[in-house]
């Protein structure tokens, strides 16, 4: 391991490349000729930026061009010279990050003392590079209504970018990120840059807090989103990049202080909130407050200039909840149709359940609906600084530090079982930019990540009876079927999940005739330093209520501390090289041509507490390195481009283009089998469990049966381990209307290659009945040693196909705005690579016939047929010009908005396997009833989302024939709404007032049905016994609020 370290430590120092590129900065390029179109070699071009005073100079090279490369964000005026022709200034160019600004320049003859001032923003339409992308820029952050005040909303502005409603979020063990998708790609797939530097949590989705929101509002400048075909210059992605740029002093002081508010007396009722109490109308109760400052300005004008914010936040979330328990009936072992004998073994957990609400619903099988409402408190603070420092004409460096710390209480399916979610983040970047010369350019960055999310709980004490490992403070988990709500922990209380990354970059820009040249490269380690136990006091499992009461369950699962060793030290390191060539064929044909190296290591433990099942009919996992054989030294990704600007003017271009887009196969993919090692940390899974409740006992009894089997096995594919991949393209038509608005219409493609997937391999092969897959008679699993086999391996696929419409308007008279629709198909085997522990969608991220992946072939969860957004902000025109009362009355008001309308997310039905089953398959599939479809299995109806006469259960054995995610759930509308009043107090110094409505309109947006209130996905139709499961399918939660108010108090100089 220290040899291969040492070899890439070499590459990279004699090579002395970057990864990312101008992630962080901008381009102003252009040409210099005389009024005969003849190039001015040796010209002179001064860039200064206007905002710190700093100058930068270049030269135009033999064919006339200029480039000044690593400018960072700002105000520009460019000025142009040489001996014999007049001297020409163009102001007013506003730079934004990853963008290519050309200013071009015609110089009459004359003395060079003669001037020529043009002031004008560079055009709006892209004609350089086929990269697809979006800007959202400093006055759009600051502007717009976000709930929250979560700068990652805005992603959801762009065509092609969607989120998932019905995913699982917000939690130490999965992410406390949510999940956007782009393009199709899973939410894992995208790249979150800050200042150049990948922050990513370990999960690969942004660093939120637990409210999964991104803190730091007031410290970015602007962000751009890469969609599709980007250069070379960037990797790590299959989906999107993220590319965030903070705010740095200027020569200026500036700067602000706000405070938001948000409670519940102004907001309306959820559709889910039960009125308890008459004389309190505005139940569940709701305090949150954001409030914050930031500043900045010079400390040495012209010369060293900082940037410093605090932002914090107090919420108490009062929540309204539906779970189902026992009925009263039920409880005395009277069930419909017969009765049984409940048993003193059941009876202490039991009575953990509550009893139902007088008026829930009873479904009829035993169960009944409970109300009740919780308060969910959360606490966070957010602080960041930056120093940026000009050394000299030649240098300039940054230092930028974040820090997050933050914690979160949510229930867990019942008022007294809450999680604790909490996450320290700290993120640190230096930046060194040095000038070698006119041409070339050179920019150096360290970066350094520590995250640390963690989880625990707060769960009642264990009674007499309940507990299930010895010792151990609390009760054994619940699932007892028929809908009844879970009674357990956390899946992983007491966990830490501590990330450490370290990153060197260098990159290299220069300007060779009419090539602009890019090359970088990026070496960075990985420490995963994670404590996580699995349900470390047991979990049982039982096929129906009937068998609950007589305490009879039909699986236990756990991992009891004594058995295994928690702690882990991953290692593992990423090596990134490229070269990017921008050529500039003609005035009007540009090629862009890349080529990115992204080889890296496998994953080591430092103590060597990895094994694999390297074999599926091993009967022993093996120990040691290597974790697998390393097939990324291959993993080159073309990147060619085309932009063509048809007409003299640049108002229209025509851009197309293909890459190949690689992601590492980090040891996140691998989670589970780092975690749940059967040599380190067994996770037991045992099947009709004797000794309930005792564990160790159900364990010990298990391990002495006939063919064993009682622990599962994580098998990783040693000889054939293909990076995920996808291939991209692209094709766009930009069309500029007018002085600020640009219309955008394109085609993007995406196919995915080797996509992460998991399954029990420990099944046996199933035979087609004509229906569906069955398993033959007499069918053995393939080994006997272990329970399931789940074998992770990067041999999924999926596509993606959308048409995205775009037209933007920059500021101007006022208003500035944005409209977007996406129309698409995303189809895939899974979306996911859950084995218990990785985020997926929410669909199941295990497939459950994993011989035959093209069984789970379907609409991806991340499918969203319709997306339309819209943003705008415009200033009213009243008043102006008005003096006196009148005018500080009606002038000064804006209004902001973001409008968004989407199609309904797939999801998918399941079945408790039947007794046969459920010794290879733990979860099938229904079958579906001819003469149904997708129209007339969905009902609409919260309360009856589908209809189960469209499916039946599967004979034992039998895989059923329904689709997956073969349902299509609510669909999506939402406005929110901001009122400005804007107060001139000085020159410089203003006060606004803002109220701001989120979900203006009221409108009740539905999630999917599921029987828990926490996530969608898939839902559980049928138990065991076939019988049905009316309760799955209603509607249990919204994906969003209710209305609710905000006022906002913010003071900006």
């Amino acid at each position: 391991m220290r040899r291969n370290i040492s070899v890439w430590l070499v590459v990279v120092s004699f090579s002395a490349w970057m990864s990312y590129g101008q992630v962080t900065t901008g381009t102003i390029s252009g040409t210099v000729v005389d009024s005969s179109a003849a190039v001015l070699p040796g010209a002179e071009v001064v860039v200064l930026n206007e905002d710190t005073g700093i100058p930068r100079t270049v030269q135009a090279n033999t064919a006339g061009r200029y480039s000044a490369p690593s400018l960072i964000p700002g105000r520009y005026r460019v000025t142009a010279s040489v001996a014999g022709f007049q001297t020409q200034v163009r102001s007013g160019i506003q730079l934004t990050v990853g963008r290519e600004a050309i200013v071009n320049f015609e110089l009459p003859v004359g003395a060079v003392t003669e001037r020529v001032e043009v002031t004008g923003e560079a055009p709006l339409v892209q004609t350089t590079e086929a990269a697809v992308g979006y800007l959202v820029d400093d006055r759009t952050i600051r502007e717009l209504p976000l709930n929250g005040r979560d700068i990652s909303q805005l992603i959801l502005l762009n065509p092609g970018v969607v989120q998932n409603a019905n995913g699982k979020w917000g939690n130490a063990d999965k992410g406390f990120g949510k999940r956007y998708s782009i393009s199709g790609m899973r939410g894992e797939d995208n790249s979150f840059l800050l200042d150049g530097s990948y922050i990513n949590d370990y999960y690969r989705h942004h660093p939120a807090g637990p409210t999964g929101a991104l803190a730091g509002v007031e410290t970015v400048r602007e962000f751009q989103t890469l969609t599709s075909t980007f250069s070379a210059a960037y990797g790590r992605a299959l989906g999107g990049v993220f590319n965030a740029v903070t705010k740095s002093g200027t020569n200026e002081w500036h700067g602000s202080a706000y405070e938001f508010l948000r409670n519940n007396s102004l907001d309306a009722r959820n559709f889910f909130d039960q009125q308890k109490d008459p004389s309190d109308p505005r139940l569940p109760p709701f305090r949150r407050n954001q409030f914050g400052a930031a500043a900045g300005g010079p400390v040495f004008r012209d010369k060293m200039f900082f940037f410093a914010a605090y932002e914090g936040l107090r919420e108490r979330l009062g929540e309204s909840s539906t779970a189902n328990v026992p009925d009263r009936n039920a409880r005395q072992g009277i069930l419909p149709g017969k009765t049984v004998t409940v048993s003193p073994l059941i009876v202490p957990f039991l009575n953990q359940y509550p009893l139902p609400s007088p008026d829930g619903r009873n479904f009829g099988n035993g169960t009944q609906e409970f109300f009740f409402q919780v308060s969910q408190p959360t606490t966070e603070n957010f602080g960041q600084g930056r120093i940026d420092h000009q050394i000299s004409d030649n240098d300039s460096i940054f230092l930028r530090f974040s820090a997050n710390n933050a914690e979160r209480a949510r229930f867990n399916e019942f008022p007294d079982l809450f999680e604790i979610g909490n996450i320290k983040t700290r993120l640190w970047t230096l930046s060194e930019t040095h000038i070698i010369s006119p041409a070339w350019l050179n920019a150096f960055r360290f970066s350094y990540n520590r995250v640390v999310p963690g989880s625990d709980h707060i769960f009642p004490g264990a009674g007499p009876g309940t507990v299930s490992v010895p010792g151990h403070p609390n009760p054994g988990g619940l699932e007892p079927g028929s809908g009844i709500g879970v009674r357990s922990g956390t899946e992983n209380p007491g966990s830490v999940y501590e990330t450490k990354r370290f990153a060197f970059h260098d990159d290299v820009n220069t300007t060779l005739g009419n090539h602009a040249i890019q090359f970088g490269g990026m070496v960075e380690r990985l420490h995963y330093n994670p404590v996580v136990p699995f349900r470390p006091y047991g979990e049982w499992r039982f096929g129906d209520i009937a068998d609950f009461l007589q305490g009879i369950p039909d699986r236990f699962r756990g991992t009891p501390p004594s058995l295994a060793t928690l702690q882990r030290g991953i290692r593992q390191s990423f090596l990134a090289l490229y070269v990017q060539d921008d050529w500039k064929l003609t005035p009007s044909v540009a090629l862009n041509l890349g080529l990115r190296w992204e080889p890296f290591t496998v994953p080591t433990e430092v103590n060597g507490l990895l094994d694999n099942l390297r074999n599926l009919t091993d009967q022993t996992t093996t120990v040691g390195d290597p974790y697998w054989n390393n097939k990324s030294w291959t993993n080159f990704s073309p990147r060619v481009g085309i932009a063509w600007s048809p007409f003299a003017s640049g108002r229209t271009s025509v851009r197309a283009g293909f890459g190949v887009f690689f992601a590492p196969t980090d040891s996140a993919l691998y989670t589970v089998p780092l975690l749940r090692s059967s040599r380190f940390s067994p996770a037991f899974e045992v099947n009709d469990p004797l000794h309930f409740p005792n564990a160790l006992a159900a364990i010990a009894a298990s391990a002495s049966a006939p063919g064993g089997g009682a622990v599962d096995a994580y098998a990783l594919p040693f000889d054939d381990v293909d990076s995920a991949h996808a291939l991209q393209y692209s094709f766009t038509i930009q069309q500029q209307l007018g002085a600020s608005n640009v219309l955008s219409v394109g085609y993007s493609g995406r196919q995915g290659v080797n996509l992460p997937s998991n399954g029990n391999f420990n099944i046996p092969l199933m035979e087609f009945d004509g229906v569906s897959l069955r398993l033959p008679n007499g069918a053995q699993t393939f080994n006997k040693k272990f329970n399931r086999i789940f074998y992770i391996s990067n041999n999924a696929s999926s596509s993606y196909h959308g048409l995205g419409i775009s037209l933007q308007r920059r500021f101007s008279a006022g208003l500035q705005a944005q409209v977007s629709y996406t129309f698409s198909k995303a189809i895939s085997v899974t979306d996911g690579s859950d084995t218990g522990n990785h985020a997926s969608v929410g669909s199941e991220g295990s497939v459950p016939y994993p011989h035959e992946l093209n069984v789970n072939k379907g609409l991806s969860g991340y499918h969203l047929k319709n997306v339309f957004t819209a943003n705008y902000s415009y200033d009213l025109p009243v008043g102006r010009g008005m003096s006196g009362f009148a005018g500080h009355l009606l002038s000064g008001w804006q209004l902001t908005g973001i409008m968004a309308f989407q199609s309904g997310q797939p999801f998918g039905v399941l079945v408790q396997a039947p007794d046969r089953t459920r010794d290879h398959i733990t979860r099938s599939k229904p079958n579906r009833v001819p003469g149904f479809t997708q129209e007339n299995t969905v009902l609409g109806d919260p309360n009856h989302y589908f209809t189960l006469d469209a499916f039946s259960a599967p004979a034992a054995g039998q895989l059923g024939n329904a689709g997956r995610n073969g349902l299509i759930g609510p669909g999506m509308a939402r406005w929110d709404f901001g009122l400005h009043k804007n107060f001139t107090l000085t020159e410089k110094m203003r006060l606004q007032l803002r109220i701001e409505t989120f979900n203006l309109t009221n409108r009740v947006n539905f999630s999917a049905p599921s029987q828990r209130g926490t996530s969608g996905g898939n839902v559980q139709i049928f138990t065991r016994r076939g019988a049905p499961v009316e309760s799955e399918t209603v509607v249990r939660r919204t994906v969003d609020t209710s209305r609710q108010i905000q006022f906002g108090l913010k003071l900006t100089f």
